[in-house]
């Protein structure tokens, strides 16, 4: 069965990874699109694919962080076809690091984007769903990062928690002020093949890589899309269930497990060669107008989470045990 795709759509961090690949997919001779992003020869050639494939496209060159900047994102979007059917808070920067190894620019670069970015975008798309009779839905990308921790992400973690809880608020408010014609919901990735791990600053002096299991953009994109057509309030994407289960019964055995098995998985060895501190794409847009950051979806890496699972499920039903055995 196909999926209903709405009529007026706006994108933010739509050059590369999730965003293009979302812009792309639901591109057609039915819907009008607001894709923004920082970088203008990244925007433009997805602005060309797209209206290659019948849709209307506006285009803005927009840094989120910037509340002046969104709000002229919200006027295009206005402009198009006077309302607003899909808001989607895509756009996101990341940094590895030891947390004292962070300066506080590059800190409040990140919390900028992808909190502020999000809490800027979601104040202009619900001050226009107020406005609207028909239904409008808001879609915030958080991570699963922003439900288990990860070591040397501080930063991103920090930002994407506060997103997850942003977004609850905003939702709340809404039903209390019984606006039942506005969908709020979260989007929670795991690791997805995206650049943003090319893109990332880092202080770590050798090379890392993205947390395994890898999973494609499509996988991001078909949940997205489903949200789209049957709003959910917090959906997740890729296989987190078990560790998001172990933190709700004891955060200390996850944040343990978490932590060894990232040091493990996101450190490779040191290739002899000297990796000086990056910022980059914190502060300058890099974007190639790429989806895929060209990372394995490997079976290996499959089985090592699935490793990580077994391990998880054991420990969360010993807790649980025990747990029981106290009262």
């Amino acid at each position: 069965m196909e999926t209903a795709i709405p009529t007026t759509i706006v994108i933010t961090g739509a050059s590369s990874g999730i965003g293009r690949a979302l812009a792309e997919r639901v591109a057609s001779h039915n819907t009008h699109l607001v894709l923004v992003a920082r970088g203008e020869k990244a925007l433009s050639s997805i602005v060309a694919l797209c209206r290659q494939k019948g849709a209307v496209v506006s285009p803005v060159v927009a840094d989120v962080a910037i509340a002046e900047d969104v709000e002229r994102v919200g006027v295009a979007a206005s402009a198009l076809t006077g309302a607003i059917d899909v808001w989607v808070n895509n756009a996101g920067v990341f940094q590895h690091g030891a947390v004292d190894t962070i300066t506080p620019d590059k800190f409040a670069r990140i919390i900028a984007v992808n909190t502020l970015g999000t809490v800027y975008g979601s104040q202009v798309a619900i001050r226009q769903f107020k406005q609207q009779s028909s239904g409008s839905h808001l879609i915030n990308v958080a991570s699963a990062l922003g439900a288990v921790p990860l070591p040397y992400a501080s930063a991103y973690v920090t930002s994407k928690y506060a997103v997850r809880g942003f977004t609850a608020s905003v939702r709340q408010e809404l039903k209390l002020e019984k606006h039942q014609n506005i969908a709020v919901s979260t989007v929670m990735p795991a690791t997805i093949d995206t650049p943003i791990y090319q893109h990332a600053a880092t202080t770590i002096h050798q090379p890392t890589k993205p947390l395994p299991p890898v999973y494609s953009v499509d996988k991001a994109v078909d949940t997205i899309i489903q949200v789209m057509d049957k709003p959910q309030d917090e959906v997740y994407v890729g296989g987190v269930g078990l560790m998001t289960k172990l933190y709700g019964i004891s955060p200390k055995s996850a944040e343990t497990i978490m932590a060894k098995y990232a040091k493990r998985a996101i450190f490779q060895s040191y290739d002899g060669r000297k990796h000086e501190d990056r910022s980059g794409n914190l502060f300058v847009s890099r974007s190639e107008g790429k989806v895929s950051g060209g990372w394995k979806h490997s079976s290996d890496q499959l089985k090592q989470f699935a490793k990580l699972g077994a391990v998880v499920g054991s420990i969360g039903i010993w807790l649980l045990f025990r747990r029981k055995e106290r009262v």
